[in-house]
């Protein structure tokens, strides 16, 4: 672990309140429903994304850099040049997990550029499973990369060498407005919430539609092992390891899913889980509104 205390840089950014309301309306943007969203997770995507890339105006440095030439909690020189290279370095992107040792490193292979990572975090090795993606931000101090934002996000996928050409085409930067944008409020929000009475007509659209999608990648599980698949289902964070499952223990092509994302959240959300009592997650859902 590298000795800053990030939440001081947070702090201070906050203390600025023509930057915070700026920021705030320029991550979250109008229109965006907060309570349904899960208040830690986005808190930490929206402290690490201002102190790092929001710039208060074209040209004026990031909240860290000036946290960093202002230095407003009288750091030693010791921890200035510690902030100094994490600046440097650091970057935002999506990682695979390629191996863990327990309470030491992570090595992490780069989706983007496909550059590799030894990265040393006690807390990120410790609980990060052995496969699957982490978005994250690394910085290099004393040549040695760290975790240096908010807590890593988790995706419970990982990519074979063919999608991992795929994904390096994209040159895009990537931020935690980003995978706000893209994952939590997009997923949060393609969420339709049906009166119990509409569900059976939603199902029988979905397995309509799952079939037509298999024949096309010539796959060859049926739409009631898909249902029975969910039914059965027991994982601990919903769609941990659900994807991999598909492709390794059912025979679903990455393309299928990958390209039909929308599709399988829909199997999941309106077809029952035996762990809910035979009842899906849309019928949770509509019973909270």
């Amino acid at each position: 672990m590298i000795n800053l205390q990030f939440g001081k840089i947070v702090e201070y950014a906050c203390t600025n309140t023509v930057w915070l309301k700026h920021a705030v309306e320029e991550f979250f943007e109008s229109g965006t429903d907060l309570d349904r969203l899960d208040r830690t997770m986005i808190s930490g995507l929206f402290n690490d994304w201002f102190i790092y890339d929001f710039h208060p105006t074209g040209s004026e440095a990031s909240p860290i850099a000036q946290y960093y030439l202002k230095n407003p909690h009288r750091l030693p020189q010791i921890q200035l040049e510690t902030l100094r290279q994490v600046i440097a370095t650091q970057h935002y992107s999506l990682y695979q997990i390629e191996k863990t040792k327990r309470q030491e490193w992570l090595d992490l292979l780069d989706i983007a550029s496909g550059k590799k990572y030894r990265v040393y975090d006690t807390k990120g090795s410790s609980n990060a499973s052995q496969v699957g993606c982490l978005s994250a931000r690394l910085a290099c101090v004393d040549n040695k990369w760290f975790i240096v934002g908010s807590n890593p996000l988790c995706f419970p996928i990982t990519f074979t060498n063919r999608a991992l050409k795929f994904h390096s085409k994209n040159t895009g930067k990537l931020t935690p407005k980003i995978i706000f944008d893209n994952t939590i409020k997009s997923a949060k929000s393609n969420v339709e919430v049906l009166p119990d009475k509409d569900i059976p007509a939603k199902r029988i659209l979905i397995e309509h539609e799952f079939d037509q999608v298999a024949k096309k990648y010539n796959v060859h599980m049926t739409f009631q092992e898909m249902v029975a698949f969910v039914y059965n289902e027991r994982y601990k964070d919903h769609f941990a390891q659900f994807y991999k499952d598909l492709m390794v223990k059912k025979g679903v092509c990455e393309e299928m899913i990958f390209e039909n994302t929308q599709l399988f959240q829909d199997i999941w959300n309106y077809f029952p889980h035996k762990v809910l009592g035979g009842r899906c997650p849309n019928e949770l859902y509509s019973k909270q509104r």
